[in-house]
């Protein structure tokens, strides 16, 4: 009960933020950008996000496959799909817990290996983000005239992110290491929480050895997926924002760093106005900036609510007929 109640404030203080940001930009301003937009490119954009939702959904099913080969992929995608629509509307991805569950029931993997699955993909995730999103910093900071105020703010952002970058490399090739830290760790500040951190950092590193064999496709999988990403998100904000490629680029992995800490769900609203601003100091307009962040935003949401939904039902009828 508890966590649907911060689950729910946390949406509405998204939409607060979004409601904000139309406000302060001006709702005239922002329809009037909206009717501008390109429909060959927020198409084209929406194609390439749907695409890359296909291959993230190779990553996974690589990862099963290591351990349960008769695993078919047309059965596979519509799990991932509902599991991804379900994490894109819980804080911080939360709802991934239940991905295990789904794949146990539906395709027949152990638990153990679904939550593996999850934990090594969260990772690869989180380390690809934060190292480009020390790129995306630096490039901003080098190309953009800041306050010294927002300076300060971004190069201590960029400690932080290295400081994640070398924490995840140390956790991954030192096991042992890693254990004594958590366990001293816990004893002291999570004690009642010990047991089942460490049965998860266990659980990532026997996953870690399982899908060893096909980490090189694994990587590319996660390069192609986030190349997909980028391009889809750069094709729905060009379609209303007139502004170079690579400041977009800096802007959007930024706004992602920023909505991903504020574990506001799906970044909804922390994501838009961090962009949206970004792009105004940079030199462009602020209301077609967030016009543009809100019609990225939603036609994404739009693409993974269809699939998701569709993926219930073809399950629940796949079910009766069996």
């Amino acid at each position: 009960m508890r966590k649907n109640i911060i689950n729910l404030l946390l949406s509405l203080s998204g939409l607060c933020i979004l409601a904000l940001m139309v406000v302060w930009a001006g709702p005239s301003k922002i329809w009037d950008a909206s009717k501008k937009a390109d429909l060959i490119l927020t198409t084209s954009g929406t194609l390439v996000f749907a695409s890359h939702l296909f291959v993230r959904s190779l990553r996974w099913h690589v990862m099963l496959k290591t351990v349960r080969n008769e695993i078919k992929l047309r059965e596979f995608i519509p799990v991932y799909l509902l599991n991804f629509m379900v994490s894109n509307i819980t804080p911080g991805r939360s709802g991934e817990v239940l991905a295990p569950l789904l794949m146990k029931r539906h395709v027949g993997s152990s638990t153990g290996m679904g939550f593996s699955v999850v934990l090594v993909d969260r990772i690869l995730d989180t380390l690809f983000i934060v190292g480009t999103g020390i790129l995306g910093f630096i490039y901003y900071i080098l190309f953009t005239s800041l306050p010294t105020s927002i300076n300060i703010i971004f190069y201590t952002a960029i400690a932080v992110l290295m400081a994640m970058v070398g924490a995840m490399v140390m956790v991954a090739i030192w096991q042992k290491g890693t254990l004594v830290f958590l366990t001293a760790c816990t004893n002291l500040f999570f004690r009642k929480r010990q047991k089942q951190l460490l049965e998860g950092l266990g659980t990532f590193y026997d996953g870690l050895k399982t899908v060893k064999k096909v980490m090189p496709i694994l990587v590319v999988y996660v390069i192609l997926s986030w190349l997909l990403f980028a391009i889809s998100y750069f094709l729905r904000v060009r379609a209303i924002l007139s502004f170079p490629f690579w400041p977009i680029m800096s802007c959007w992995i930024i706004s992602m760093c920023i909505g991903m800490a504020s574990f506001i769900p799906g970044g909804l609203g922390s994501s838009q106005a961090s962009f949206a601003y970004l792009i105004s100091v940079a030199g462009g307009d602020f209301a077609q900036a967030t016009a543009a962040a809100i019609l990225a935003k939603f036609v994404a949401m739009i693409v993974i609510f269809m699939f998701g939904l569709g993926s219930l039902f073809w399950i629940r009828r796949r079910k009766t007929l069996i």
